[in-house]
């Protein structure tokens, strides 16, 4: 197991794409930075006049974690060239013939792949650390709201293990490089796509207010609200229990609200980031030992 994973970290060490993806990361962390700090100075100068203005400052901790969601899709890109390269130059084969079970071959392609997505989720962590402390400040702390922050840390890592597990699942079985890409970021995009879906249909009202137009004697319009009327789009009974449990379970919902910081379930949700990583661990291995190489 050593030398495989000394041989996929070599690998990893002289990956153009792996230090490409790697700087993107710290690059877009830094100007989301940026952006914010321009963004407070406006609205700032635009609410300094008002007597009861409400307005609060983005600060670092709001963007500790904001690049999260992209997180699954950075991770596809790299582990599906890092192991697909493998089945293009002979390597995986090579690996076999040597004598390496696929167990182990399998394991360490898999905890170089955790290293991979772990990698990229804490990198703009640091960067937020290193330069929205500076630029944005952070807001009063406590040891309440620093054991959330961590806590939020710890998700946001098993969630990382989420996504390297499933796209290695991916890569180990499927030997050509530009189908594996295709379907590890396509399945990365639908799953965010799925829980931004839920949590929309989440966060619908259970009543709304209509507006009537009606004229005054006088000649002068008068607008006013009626009674609250029901939403239809609005989820009840097991729907939404249904879309709760989609929204939790998926890692593209834990993504968001890592990022968003409003994680109501923390423990539920490393649950199942662990079950995901296990199960598709597990079906990986039997898979994997089937496949025929040559």
């Amino acid at each position: 197991m050593s030398k495989l994973l000394t041989a996929n970290f070599m690998r990893l060490k002289k990956s153009k794409l792996f230090w490409i993806i790697s700087a993107f990361t710290a690059v877009i962390s830094y100007f989301a930075l940026v952006d914010a700090y321009e963004t407070n100075k406006k609205l700032a100068a635009w609410h300094a006049g008002m007597a009861d203005s409400a307005f609060v400052p983005t600060t670092a901790m709001h963007m500790l974690y904001s690049l999260t969601p992209i997180l699954g899709m950075l991770a596809a890109v790299m582990i599906a060239i890092f192991i697909g390269t493998e089945y293009h130059n002979n390597t995986m084969r090579n690996k076999l013939i040597c004598g390496q079970p696929r167990v182990r071959v399998y394991l360490a392609n898999l905890l170089t792949c955790i290293f991979i997505a772990v990698l990229f989720y804490l990198i703009p962590v640091v960067i937020t650390l290193a330069v929205g402390i500076p630029l944005l400040g952070v807001p009063h702390v406590t040891s309440g709201s620093l054991l959330q922050l961590l806590l939020f840390g710890i998700i946001g890592l098993l969630l990382s293990t989420v996504y390297a597990s499933l796209c290695t699942l991916i890569g180990m079985l499927v030997h050509n490089r530009s189908f594996s890409l295709l379907t590890g970021v396509l399945l990365a995009m639908g799953l965010l796509l799925c829980a931004t879906f839920c949590i929309s249909r989440l966060d619908e009202p259970e009543y709304y207010s209509d507006y009537v137009l009606s004229m005054r004697p006088d000649g002068s319009q008068e607008i006013s609200a009626s009674e609250p009327i029901k939403n239809p789009n609005y989820l009840e009974g097991n729907a939404r229990q249904l879309a709760q449990f989609l929204y939790d379970f998926l890692p593209g919902g834990q993504a968001i609200q890592i990022a968003n910081l409003d994680v109501a379930h923390p423990f539920l949700l490393m649950l199942y980031s662990l079950g995901i990583t296990g199960v598709s661990t597990l079906a990986g291995l039997a898979f994997f030992k089937k496949k025929d190489l040559k």
